[in-house]
């Protein structure tokens, strides 16, 4: 697959859990390909993931803040996860995910959204 570099234009077009979801018309420059033979986008406490079905068309990548991007080839993509319903992406999209987190008020700290 060949892309253009630069990270541009996000939007917001969802959530899957606790996971944001951004559509971008390209990765962005310091992205590396994850090896991940099954199909893990992020792993959520306890034994809960979110993972793409094995029939997904889909390169999962990583950039330097650790934000997962996933790339959906020409067959699309479907996201699960135990808690949460099914996810279906179109063919040839650029999804950059964000972990949510929020301030704990009593602390004054930033947590991750437990999912």
């Amino acid at each position: 697959n060949t892309h253009n570099m630069n990270e541009s234009n996000l939007h917001f077009i969802g959530h899957h859990g606790d996971i944001g979801l951004w559509q971008s018309d390209s990765l962005p420059k310091d992205v590396k390909l994850i090896k991940n033979h099954d199909n893990i986008l992020h792993r959520g406490e306890g034994i809960h993931a979110h993972t793409f079905d094995m029939s997904s068309d889909v390169e999962i990548y990583e950039d330097k803040d650790g934000n997962r991007w996933f790339v959906v080839g020409e067959n699309g993509a479907t996201i699960t996860h135990e808690e949460h319903k099914i996810e279906v992406f179109n063919p040839n999209t650029i999804i950059k995910t964000i972990i949510e987190r929020k301030r704990n008020p009593y602390t004054g700290m930033i947590d991750q959204v437990v999912d």
